[in-house]
């Protein structure tokens, strides 16, 4: 199941930067495989707290990007500020991980988006950074280096 993650990860990543659509179908398929993952890790019921938590969280995170782009930026929201392929690879994630594990690797993923994002900004046609596309990669590197024992479980507590 990680290497069928990993492969839906990389094709959100290449599908983002090519194209910046990605196929919604995607976003499911990913976010059941984060699910599943998941599931066969934490107790189920403890699990549906996690997710619950994480989507949450999400809701926050989302509503104060609305605010800030309706208000000080001025911009819609949705397809110029913040992308809907970004808001679904969001949401997928949030069946993969617990809480905190999930606010520490979002965090990181955002981190490494701004700074790839830095990076190649001047060699993309589109100015604006392929967000989901990042955090994708920012995944599946994670979800690899996991696999292979590069660190401890994301699921340890």
């Amino acid at each position: 199941m990680q290497i069928l993650l990993v492969i839906s990860l990389v094709y959100i990543l290449y599908q983002d930067i090519n194209d910046r659509a990605v196929y919604w179908w995607l976003f499911v398929i990913t976010g059941l495989l984060f699910g599943a993952l998941a599931f066969n890790q934490i107790d189920y019921m403890i699990m549906r707290y996690y997710i619950g938590i994480n989507l949450v969280l999400v809701a926050l995170i989302i509503t104060v990007l609305y605010g800030y782009s309706n208000f000080v930026l001025k911009k819609n929201f949705l397809n110029h500020s913040f992308g809907v392929g970004d808001l679904l690879l969001f949401i997928a994630l949030c069946f993969g991980y617990p809480t905190i594990a999930f606010i520490v690797l979002l965090s990181f993923s955002l981190i490494f988006a701004l700074v790839m994002h830095l990076g190649f900004r001047r060699k993309m046609k589109d100015q604006t950074a392929p967000l989901a596309g990042y955090v994708a990669l920012f995944f599946a590197v994670s979800i690899i280096l996991n696999g292979i024992g590069v660190f401890d479980s994301i699921y340890t507590f």
